[in-house]
């Protein structure tokens, strides 16, 4: 009996030890191979570039996730606006992401990726708004919106690369032309778009200097154009080619111009097809992006551009 009793006990235990968390012993191994001038840079500095990079893609994921429709001319956006504790599940949302590895260039540009499938984003939201507290203080479309995402939507992935360089390379001059392209680019996109014809008299830019509400609504499409092409034709300058699927424009006109009434349909501008702009820029005229901080309007800048090009009297017709 002291036998089995001890042989018990003895087993109890050894399953006990397997369940104690067990020390990780340290292992080494050989840093990667850095290139260029990356070799020299103390570890202090190479961190806190990579840093720079990850919040600069978190700032890009942030400005794609809000910019998303999700139905009925809403973009997540607009759902984030209705109460502090849906932007902060948001937010929760893309803190949440896995950020990728590092990837460091010669000239002093350093990488990182980010991506987030938007349907965790829409859960998060859909469960937010199941709350009871948030019943009375939420419009019930914004319910309908979210219950009608269908599954293709959600398995859309948000994909971004973060970008920083070391102070004074060559790399920084090259990000500083890029994001003076990026706005040149920007601002032909909302020429091309204004510029389009509605009736046989009647351009987007018409309807657009009258309200701020379409100009928010081509601010979003413009700021979430998709990435053709990114040169660098030196290091002060460097060419961006961003391009915006008709079918977002068409929706936008049915949406917000159309409503019931007949207008120009896109005949050259068929399903599936593309407008697509080529921005220049040089370093020394780059602006910095705007931050990302709590009630601030992501796309401030690009309907900025928007608002001045309807107002003026020469549009490009698209």
């Amino acid at each position: 009996m002291k036998r089995s009793l001890s042989l018990l006990l003895a087993c109890c235990a050894l399953s006990l030890s397997t369940l104690v968390a067990q020390p990780v012993m340290p292992t080494e191994s050989a840093a990667p191979a850095l290139p260029g001038q990356w070799q020299s840079v103390p570890v202090s500095e190479r961190l806190m570039a990579v840093r720079a990079a990850q919040l600069d893609a978190m700032r890009l994921l942030a400005e794609s996730v809000y910019g998303t429709e999700l139905g009925e001319g809403s973009a997540v956006i607009d759902f984030v606006g209705a109460a502090s504790e849906v932007r902060a599940e948001t937010d929760a949302a893309l803190r949440g992401v896995i950020l990728g590895e590092p990837v460091f260039f010669a000239d002093g540009r350093v990488g990182v990726p980010a991506s987030i499938k938007l349907r965790e984003v829409v859960q998060r939201l859909r469960l937010t708004f199941s709350r009871p507290k948030m019943a009375n203080r939420l419009h019930t479309h914004h319910v309908k919106i979210l219950d009608s995402v269908d599954e293709e939507a959600l398995e859309r992935k948000v994909e971004v690369l973060g970008s920083a360089a070391l102070e004074g390379s060559a790399g920084q001059s090259k990000l500083l032309a890029k994001r003076a392209a990026e706005v040149d680019a920007y601002r032909r996109l909302a020429e091309r778009i204004l510029g389009t014809e509605v009736s046989s008299d009647t351009k987007i830019a018409d309807f657009a200097v009258e309200s701020d509400r379409i100009c928010s609504r081509l601010a979003r499409i413009i700021r979430g154009a998709e990435y053709v092409s990114i040169q660098f034709l030196s290091d002060e300058e460097a060419t961006v080619d961003l391009r915006v699927a008709y079918a977002d424009i068409d929706r936008m006109l049915r949406d917000e111009i159309a409503q019931g009434q007949p207008i120009r349909p896109l005949t050259r501008k068929q399903a599936g097809e593309f407008l697509v702009e080529r921005g220049r820029g040089a370093a020394s005229a780059a602006v910095p992006p705007p931050a990302i901080t709590a009630g601030a309007d992501p796309f401030a800048d690009v309907h900025e551009i928007v608002t001045a090009v309807s107002e003026t009297e020469v549009v490009i017709d698209g």
